[in-house]
């Protein structure tokens, strides 16, 4: 078996007793989990079994969301409600103290991690060193805190809506929030609703799964009946559109999931051992799939040598047996499997053959042109950037963390912030662009503009970096997460002679695309 489980786990079992469970259950060695929870909270805990293991570490490394309440009044050792209690009161805090010190806790943050903690110092794990009275110092470690919501309120408790990275301590939150608080607080209760793409929704607790296990069940009770799109679906196109328009039809008419199956690197880069520019990063391709089309199941596989190897039968086999595909959408150039040798044609046989369902997609144009996106990534690179996003179907995207820069544009009441993007990530052309700015979740984005380029003016280095303006905004927004999406081409990066030249044509620009988007 080679499959995903999504544990809706319990108070009181760790998550090494889930795996442990699960393996004495089914048998099997191979199985991991992604991402730890203590054992006072309960939800989304991804299982992943034989094959499926490899994609761990993308569950791991992903964000996560929670669902906290912080207790006030009562600090403990382990900084959560199942501690020793080493200091009591009945200070409390209103709603207003809270939202006065949120602030200082979202963005880039440094977190002590607790000593009640699997972190090892020196060889010992941190908990058993605790366990013994003994206290040893820390190093603070960066977490990001992408966004802090109140839920609800008693006298002596907020429930909390919690994203955030990896590695972030939820109780240790809670705590340092107390102290800044003036109350001291504790985490009285932990519940996970998202790990990366693995949300409360679509999870089963442990007593069902080694319930459907006993009764040979387990595959009706986990294993969705999917109809999957195949492809890697770079830049989600006008193309690639026409899949999942299809895919979301047919899960309509026959009951099934609609699902998306691509890969975390692109199939060429690894056959070829060569880089291949992308349009999107993979956070920015589920995105896309998730707000244009409503698909929310996206399986991402990990492509490797031992994937590349594998025979284009033996690897549909193995989606109908791992994943519950009864219905696979292509398009008409699909090929997959070792050498290449799996195609479109060969694909619908087999379905024929086999009793499953299999739509091929006819090449799509756009003004009498194949639209694919190797001519998007040559549009966006000959500096056509509107004529890219009308093969697109949408405007270009790129999505990444706000950095620390020179804050130069404060000085010139211009703020702007800062990104890089990965390696590998094609970024549009040098130059001055309108876009839409969309912070964190946001549905509506502020309109703004955007240099890409190395600052002539006031850069000293041939960093590309791109510096974005946001119209009539000021807020901190430092290490939170934001979107881009690039409408308009406005002009070249320019070096001006001094300051005040070059505010004067941030301002013109801004007037432009203000009055562009309310056109």
């Amino acid at each position: 078996m080679n499959s995903i489980i999504i544990i809706d786990k319990s108070t009181d079992w760790t998550s090494h007793d889930v795996v442990a469970k699960l393996r004495g259950a089914l048998k099997i060695k191979r199985i991991g989990h992604g991402g730890t929870l203590d054992p006072m909270a309960t939800g989304v805990l991804p299982i992943f079994i034989g094959q499926a293991t490899k994609l761990s570490s993308m569950s791991t490394d992903a964000d996560k969301e929670y669902i906290a309440t912080l207790r006030l009044g009562i600090v403990t050792d382990t900084q959560d409600i199942t501690g020793t209690i080493l200091s009591e009161s009945n200070v409390t805090a209103t709603v207003n103290d809270l939202f006065n010190v949120l602030p200082q806790f979202i963005g880039k943050i440094q977190q002590v991690p607790p000593m009640y903690s699997a972190i090892k110092k020196k060889g010992k794990k941190l908990y058993e060193l605790a366990r013994k009275g003994i206290e040893v110092e820390r190093e603070p470690r960066e977490v990001i805190i992408h966004d802090i919501n109140l839920l609800s309120n008693t006298e002596n408790e907020f429930k909390l809506h919690i994203i955030c990275s990896k590695g972030t301590y939820i109780r240790t939150l809670c705590h340092d929030i107390g102290q800044a608080l003036g109350t001291g607080g504790t985490l009285s209760s932990l519940r996970r609703t998202r790990s990366g793409d693995y949300r409360i929704e679509d999870s089963h607790t442990l007593d069902e799964v080694l319930e459907a296990i006993k009764n040979e069940g387990a595959e009706k009770l986990f294993l969705k009946k999917r109809v999957i799109a195949l492809g890697y679906f770079d830049g989600v196109h006008l193309g690639h559109a026409e899949l999942l328009k299809q895919v979301v039809k047919i899960a309509n008419e026959k009951n099934l999931t609609p699902s998306v199956l691509t890969f975390d690197t692109h199939p060429q880069s690894t056959i070829e051992d060569s880089n291949i520019s992308l349009i999107n990063s993979i956070e920015d391709r589920k995105g896309l799939i998730r707000r244009l089309f409503g698909i929310n199941d996206i399986v991402t596989l990990c492509f490797d040598k031992e994937t590349a190897s594998t025979n284009w039968d033996d690897f549909i086999n193995l989606l109908v047996r791992d994943y519950g595909a009864c219905y696979f959408i292509v398009g008409y150039d699909f090929r997959f499997g070792k050498n290449r040798d799996g195609t479109s044609a060969l694909l619908k046989q087999k379905c024929l053959d086999s009793g499953l369902g299999c739509d091929i997609i006819p090449e799509v144009l756009y003004d009498g042109t194949v639209c694919n996106s190797s001519y998007i990534r040559e549009l966006l690179i000959d500096n056509k950037l509107e004529r890219a996003n009308e093969f697109l179907g949408h405007p270009h995207v790129l999505t990444d963390i706000v950095r620390s820069g020179k804050q130069l544009g404060r000085t010139l009441d211009i703020p702007t912030i800062n990104m890089q993007f990965a390696p590998g990530i094609l970024i549009p052309t040098h130059g001055v662009y309108a876009v839409k700015v969309f912070i964190g979740e946001e549905k509506y984005g502020k309109p703004g503009i955007s240099n890409i380029g190395v600052n002539p003016t006031v850069g000293d280095s041939n960093i590309v970096t791109v510096e974005t303006h946001i119209i009539d905004f000021h807020n901190d927004i430092y290490s939170q997460k934001v979107r881009l999406e690039f409408h308009k081409y406005l002009r070249p990066e320019q070096k001006f002679n001094n300051l005040q030249e070059l505010k004067a044509q941030i301002q013109k620009d801004c007037a432009e695309v203000a009055e562009w988007f309310k056109e």
